[in-house]
């Protein structure tokens, strides 16, 4: 079977394309992550090298690299914008939500650790508990 020719522009596309995954890779798993990518990706090794050097990647595989790696599909495609997705609005909201909730326990905690009275000791007990109970609800 002869193979077909490409031309220069898709050529060049295709070894940037490699160049970013490539980047993308060191940048999670390090400059020897060649293995751990191709295995959260489902591919045998050598596939995934051969995509670093720039063979055409299935649309099947470009779609798990989003989805793993969270990489703005502009970014990956044509190099061009944020490398990331930004998380949405209310994601972040919810995580600050929980952060501030997970200080306010760390503040009770303190406040026991440092309460030599049984009284005071006995309280902050309940309000760990109830602030403990309340965070891994709402994470439910």
């Amino acid at each position: 079977m002869a193979r077909v020719k490409i031309s220069s522009k898709a050529a060049r596309d295709r070894f940037a394309l490699a160049g970013r995954i490539a980047a993308l890779r060191g940048e999670m798993f390090g400059e020897r992550g060649r293995a751990e990518m191709a295995r959260r990706l489902g591919l045998p090794l050598r596939t995934w090298y051969n995509y670093e050097e720039g063979t055409a990647i299935p649309a099947e595989v470009i779609l798990t690299i989003m989805e793993l790696t969270s990489v703005d599909p502009r970014w990956l495609l044509y190099g061009t914008g944020p490398k990331y997705r930004s998380m949405r609005a209310e994601q972040g909201d919810e995580r600050r939500r929980i952060k501030l909730e997970v200080c306010a326990l760390l503040e009770a905690a303190l406040e026991l650790l440092e309460s030599g009275s049984t009284t005071e000791s006995a309280t902050a007990q309940r309000e760990v508990a109830a602030r403990t109970s309340s965070i891994s609800s709402k994470q439910r």
